[in-house]
């Protein structure tokens, strides 16, 4: 989300192998992106059902070797078993996961946070913004 600048639906709407690679014979090298669109593999059975802002969205987003390494790593070792097709085995997990990371931040740092967002946790919105002011810079 963060290298990416994804919406946390459009995460979640990504199929497990979302990463996509092919070789560039311009650059001579391999390349990787992500296809972002609705999962065409099938319709969400996940209690929590998200869905790209716009339905007819596609958009492939460039990946990092690292990046597409990572998501392998992950389906691969950590994803666990699950009865779909999609990335992220549930919604309520990526909300889990922000808790955490806001639950672990020190006092001082929630408190510049409010100082300097108005907003006392981190959201999976924060990190589309972080990945957009880290391109325009």
């Amino acid at each position: 989300m963060l290298h990416q600048g994804l919406r946390r639906d459009e995460l979640l709407t990504l199929p497990t192998d979302a990463v996509k690679s092919g070789f560039d014979r311009g650059l001579r090298k391999e390349r990787f992106w992500i296809t972002v669109k609705y999962n065409e593999y099938e319709d969400d059975p996940r209690y929590s059902t998200p869905g790209i802002k716009d339905a007819p969205s596609f958009r492939q987003l460039p990946v990092s070797e690292t990046i597409s390494s990572i998501v392998q790593t992950y389906v691969s070792n950590y994803r666990g078993r699950t009865g779909h097709s999609f990335l992220v085995k549930s919604p309520e997990g990526v909300t889990y996961m922000f808790n955490q990371i806001t639950d672990s931040l020190p006092q001082s740092l929630r408190k510049d946070l409010q100082d300097q967002t108005g907003e006392d946790s981190i959201s999976a919105h924060d990190l589309r913004h972080t990945c957009a002011v880290v391109r325009l810079n």
